[in-house]
């Protein structure tokens, strides 16, 4: 990874067949791969966004591209790129490694490009403060903040950790709801069985660790699914 200063991207020259990649590139529009940031005037959604490829299939950020396919560019990446940087250092947890890119535009400007790979430590979070913590995920072409479940569930699949399932009377009124109804969520499992929001949350992230459901993220409430 490149230390960027003024003398890196200072000179850095217009490269044709590079920009357009770029171009090609940009021209799928955002999705689960790929998001535009016009500048890094938010640091913070920029990491976000980063965090949220690295705990899902993973992704590329592009600073000086607008949300409509445009590429003003910035004029100073240094810049844009250091608040940034410095909050996946000081605020992102595991570490999260990157791949650093400047692309010169033929007004001279220039793109950040910033990939991730889906990371082997997932989950990362987002620490707003020691105590407090946020864990985001990509769905499509945006970028949620994941539910309790969702954490422990990458959690647990990403170190492929054994998971142990009691099968009861409760996972037997699950399967029988779900036979019927196409998904279900966790307030309506705790509903369904009389458990508290924790025992069925508990329960669970058990069946879908252990490939008996599948959990569809939500920006308001997680649907679970059968896995077969």
């Amino acid at each position: 990874m490149m230390k960027m200063t003024k003398k890196y991207w200072e000179e850095a020259a217009y490269d044709e067949q590079r920009f357009r990649q770029l171009k090609a590139q940009v021209s799928l529009g955002e999705g689960l791969h790929l998001e535009f940031k016009k500048n890094a005037s938010n640091p913070q959604q920029a990491v976000r966004e980063l965090i949220a490829f690295a705990n899902t299939k993973g992704g590329t950020l592009l600073i000086g591209v607008s949300d409509q396919g445009a590429i003003p560019g910035v004029k100073h990446p240094d810049e844009e790129l250091y608040p940034v940087i410095k909050l996946l250092k000081n605020k992102c947890r595991p570490f999260l490694k990157y791949k650093q890119e400047i692309i010169v535009t033929p007004k001279e400007k220039f793109v950040i490009s910033l990939t991730v790979q889906s990371s082997k430590r997932k989950p990362h979070a987002f620490f707003e403060t020691r105590n407090q913590k946020h864990v985001f995920f990509r769905i499509a072409d945006k970028t949620i903040r994941g539910s309790k479940e969702l954490e422990q569930i990458t959690f647990l699949k990403s170190r492929k950790r054994a998971v142990t399932i009691a099968y009861s009377e409760y996972e037997d009124q699950l399967m029988k709801y779900l036979h019927i109804h196409t998904s279900i969520s966790l307030t309506g499992f705790a509903q369904l069985t009389g458990l508290s929001q924790q025992q069925a949350s508990t329960r669970l992230v058990k069946l879908v660790a252990g490939n008996v459901l599948n959990i569809i993220p939500k920006e308001n409430e997680d649907q679970y699914v059968v896995a077969f």
